[in-house]
């Protein structure tokens, strides 16, 4: 388990935040935690919603109860010890501890993969087809989970009560399955869906880029990873070891980033010395890869005219899904062929596109039943 600070207003100074100042984006899994954020500030000059800026502490004192914090715009602020609202940029204070992986390096700043936390939601057509296949139980949950504070924003004066988040696997690829609250709600995630009260979102974990200074080894997270959790509830005396944000760093969120994730310790290592402290970096190996979806889905077009290979029935299972739903608007005269199809990519598949393309209308499901009866007798 590594130790986890936050900064201090002074280390803006390193050559960490050259590029980006103060400024920094943050995740969806933050804002659905409750995190401020802009609507119209970005980290870059995409637009892109996924590099939108939010809130973030620091360690400094301001004033009674009050903490500097830096806002959307990279600009120092201050907030009440006991809101909610503000996100967190973790720091690892001993770097050298970490097994860790190496994405670039300049003279001055390493970015490093360490440890996994959920971070953006899937896209609307990924989000669906996860739904479906969690629905009928093609997904599965693993022993790990996430712990965040489970108290509304509203709840200044409630100390941190948690809530653990599951874990599920399909393909390979983790995803946590967050169920919309008060905290985000009618904000717009990543993907453009507006945070609705009990909708379920899917939040991929991913690895967590970290950005070091070679020159003080500080180590930051590059995005604004979580949000929800009080810097202190009641007096703060000062003493950072004393407060709730470090308490809730140090007991669950280090050992929950590290406990399962593939970008700790894994493959060949070299070493990288930051003043005279010898770090362990993993060197880029193809094993060590994170996992991505090709999303190769076929069009209903493409079935009808057999316009595919055998080696594009080589799908992964939240692919079979997607090409399944991308396949309901088949009209009756095509619908045949198109379970026909199904069939090949899995008997499940294939029942899950009826249950869907049947719904409620009794003209199809006399037509299922006579397929499937007309099937029997050719087999």
């Amino acid at each position: 388990m590594v130790n986890l600070t936050l900064l201090e207003t002074d280390d803006i100074k390193t050559s960490i935040f050259e590029e980006n100042g103060a400024k920094c984006a943050i995740t969806d899994f933050a804002i659905l935690l409750g995190g401020n954020l802009s609507r119209h500030i970005f980290l870059d000059d995409s637009n892109n919603k996924i590099e939108r800026t939010g809130v973030w502490w620091t360690k400094t004192l301001s004033g009674e109860n009050t903490i500097y914090t830096f806002d959307e715009s990279g600009e120092i602020s201050f907030c009440n010890t006991d809101t909610r609202i503000v996100g967190t940029r973790p720091i690892i204070s001993q770097p050298f501890s970490i097994h860790g992986k190496v994405i670039s390096e300049t003279d001055s700043v390493v970015e490093i993969e360490y440890g996994e936390y959920p971070q953006n939601v899937v896209s609307v057509e990924l989000s669906d087809a996860l739904d479906i296949a969690y629905e009928n139980k093609l997904i599965a949950q693993t022993e790990q989970y996430f712990t965040t504070d489970s108290i509304s924003y509203l709840g200044t004066r409630t100390k941190f009560t948690p809530r653990q988040h599951k874990v599920f696997e399909l393909d390979g690829i983790k995803y946590v399955p967050f169920y919309g609250d008060i905290n985000g709600f009618k904000e717009v995630l990543s993907n453009g869906e507006r945070v609705q009260l009990n909708k379920r979102y899917w939040v991929e974990v991913k690895p967590i880029e970290w950005v070091m200074d070679k020159k003080s080894g500080l180590m930051v997270s590059k995005k604004i990873l979580f949000a929800g959790v009080q810097f202190k509830n009641g007096p703060y005396d000062g003493n950072f070891e004393n407060a709730d944000i470090k308490l809730y760093m140090n007991s669950f969120f280090s050992k929950e980033i590290a406990q399962y994730s593939s970008y700790c310790s894994s493959g060949e290592s070299s070493v990288l010395d930051v003043l005279g402290n010898k770090i362990m970096i993993s060197k880029a190996s193809e094993k060590n890869e994170p996992l991505t979806l090709k999303l190769d889905i076929l069009s209903l077009q493409d079935v009808i005219s057999h316009n595919y290979s055998e080696d594009r029935l080589s799908m992964s299972t939240a692919e079979k899904i997607m090409t399944a739903i991308s396949l309901l608007s088949v009209d009756e005269e095509h619908f045949d062929l198109v379970r026909e199809f199904l069939g090949l990519l899995g008997e499940e598949i294939r029942t899950i596109f009826e249950a869907k393309w049947v719904g409620q209308d009794e003209t199809r499901l006399k037509m299922l039943k006579e397929c499937q009866q007309s099937l029997k007798l050719k087999s």
